[in-house]
């Protein structure tokens, strides 16, 4: 990823280098997470295949690509964290 932007490299602004970092770290995950199958919860086959397709958009510098493979990232996370269920709580055993 470093040889598309030398940021990564530590040659830069401040700013330039923290914000190729974030997006190196996003991308990472996410790759990760889509080569895995888990990201928040189980991810379907369409939603890992989006993980990996906003992980590669990211490795091309630029603030569009940025903002593409951020926005189907994101997509990915919100639907699953608005689909997953929270744990049910456990009920205290009785004292008789």
């Amino acid at each position: 990823m470093f040889v598309y932007g030398p940021q990564l490299l530590l040659v830069g602004s401040t700013t330039s280098i923290a914000t190729s970092t974030i997006t190196a770290v996003i991308g990472v995950v996410a790759l990760s997470a889509g080569t895995q199958g888990f990201l928040y919860m189980a991810a379907s086959y369409l939603e890992r295949a989006a993980l990996v397709v906003g992980a590669v958009v990211l490795i091309a510098p630029g603030p569009l690509t940025d903002m593409l493979g951020f926005a189907v990232i994101a997509a990915v996370f919100l639907k699953q964290y608005a689909v997953n269920e929270p744990p049910e709580t456990p009920t205290p055993a009785g004292t008789n």
